[in-house]
């Protein structure tokens, strides 16, 4: 897994190159991705090479939040709650902190002590939870932030207001 955009670029184009190859065949191909194609997937990325010349058909999965949900089994909203899903931390995650109730924080892997002690400053009643590669074999259920983050750790925080 890299963040640098030229090595994603050519896997995306290695991968759309070697699925082409066989459609060209008259084969059918199928993609097979963890949680949902249409969320934050690689998909996404070789579907957008391969749909100007290919018919894509697309079928839903479980996504990653709502699968590590039903392992808590907690609702991840009720009511007028607001979710909000955040692939990414960056420095605008105080502001939307304000903004929602529940937030799912993909890939916390990435995260850093900073996003830690942010979310610990709100001056509200919290409950946070991590799941460990979710829906595996291995996985694993922790209250709060866990201090060892693999890739597929994903935390879902919900602030009382």
């Amino acid at each position: 897994m890299t963040e640098d955009i030229t090595i994603l670029e050519k896997h995306w184009d290695e991968a759309s190159e070697l699925i082409s190859g066989h459609l060209n065949k008259g084969l059918d191909v199928a993609f097979i991705t963890l949680g949902d194609p249409s969320i934050y997937s690689t998909f996404s990325y070789v579907q957008k090479r391969l749909e100007k010349n290919f018919k894509i058909e697309m079928i839903p999965g479980i996504n990653s939040f709502t699968a590590c949900a039903s392992s808590i089994g907690k609702p991840l909203v009720e009511k007028d709650e607001i979710l909000m899903i955040i692939p990414k931390i960056n420095e605008n995650i105080g502001n939307l902190l304000k903004e929602g109730n529940n937030f799912v924080l993909m890939k916390t892997s990435r995260n850093t002590e900073e996003l830690e002690n942010i979310i610990n400053e709100q001056n509200v009643e919290k409950e946070i939870t991590s799941v460990q590669n979710c829906t595996m074999k291995n996985e694993k259920i922790i209250e709060g932030f866990p201090k060892n983050k693999p890739y597929l750790t994903t935390t879902i925080l919900k602030l009382k207001k």
